[in-house]
């Protein structure tokens, strides 16, 4: 059972549509038409102010995965979704560790493609979430079991959406980010509230160091492609 590869080309809400989901291994290779910024499936879009999405020009979608605000320039970010089916010998119940062997596949993608670690090493995240509340609000703020890290950044993000047919793991890396994109499209409330304990400037300074960029994103997909049509 091997997987099939797709090249999908679109804006953002478009790429995050259900509709093109089967029930089996199948790997999209995105190609986002049009900057954006995703909402996880729990986030209200009052958390943007309004007025910096106007001026940034920037389609505002949903995805139904977890998780907090990405934010997305053409050309600049490496998106793979995967899909199994239920059933599949990968699938696992536990969602916790549901993404383990793939993280472990874009480890050995990064090695292939001669990326070299900051730390020393590649690794899978496999315990609780780092950063919860940061990542609430941000998805590259905080780490999930199953993406990939160098050191303390994210290298490789991933949500996961599930439905009694299939699982469908959407990754992202970036070849550029700047936080101020991200964090300047939040409204004041999401800093000023009981309950913050952030604010703007330091949550800005957090995702600086808290992302590593794949510039060569292209040889690290192909790599990721290979690994994946070659598994049974």
């Amino acid at each position: 059972m091997s997987f099939s590869v797709e090249r999908r080309r679109g804006r953002g809400e478009d790429l995050h549509a259900t509709g093109f989901i089967e029930a089996r291994r199948s790997v999209f290779l995105m190609e986002l038409e049009g900057a954006c910024a995703v909402l996880g499936s729990t986030q209200s879009a009052h958390i943007l102010d309004p007025d910096a999405v106007e001026r940034s020009g920037r389609q505002v979608t949903t995805r139904r995965s977890g998780g907090g605000l990405v934010v997305m320039n053409p050309g600049e970010v490496l998106w793979v979704d995967v899909v199994i089916p239920a059933g599949d010998p990968l699938w696992r119940d536990d969602v916790s560790s549901a993404g383990a062997w793939l993280g472990e596949l874009w480890v050995d993608a990064l090695h292939d493609a001669g990326e070299i670690a900051d730390s020393g090493s590649f690794e899978v995240h496999r315990g609780p979430l780092r950063h919860r509340d940061l990542a609430r609000t941000v998805c590259f703020a905080g780490i999930g079991a199953g993406e990939v890290v160098d050191g303390s950044a994210k290298v490789i993000g991933v949500s996961q959406r599930r439905t009694r047919h299939w699982a469908r793991f959407q990754c992202l890396a970036y070849a550029r980010f700047d936080p101020t994109e991200t964090t300047g499209l939040l409204d004041d409330a999401v800093f000023g509230g009981p309950t913050s304990s952030v604010d703007r400037d330091a949550l800005t300074r957090h995702l600086s160091a808290s992302v590593r960029t794949v510039p060569a994103m292209d040889r690290v997909s192909d790599a990721l492609v290979e690994r994946l049509v070659t598994l049974r």
